[in-house]
């Protein structure tokens, strides 16, 4: 008989689990899409841009949270940038 109460390592229960570099470079291809910058990313992450950087690259693995916490700073950062003023005639 199998424990249900035993819960994947990998997965968290959820039934399946994010591949750290394919979801790093997907959110990387988004923030890029967006044209912030991985130090604004980070002010508006909360985190320093080298944990960010390692996080695109798969080195950090990504969870539901994560993923929905990334979303929300990339929103935040790409909604208040300033963009440069337009050139002067």
């Amino acid at each position: 008989m199998i424990d249900d109460s035993t819960v994947c390592p990998k997965c968290g229960g959820r039934g399946y689990h994010y591949d750290p570099r394919w979801t790093g470079a997907m959110m990387r291809r988004e923030r890029e899409a967006a044209k912030v910058s991985l130090r604004a990313l980070a002010r508006a992450y909360g985190k320093s841009v080298q944990y960010l950087s390692k996080m695109e690259l798969g080195a950090h693995p990504w969870t539901d949270k994560k993923m929905e916490r990334y979303r929300t700073a990339l929103h935040k950062a790409a909604t208040n940038r300033s963009d440069p003023p337009a050139p002067r005639p």
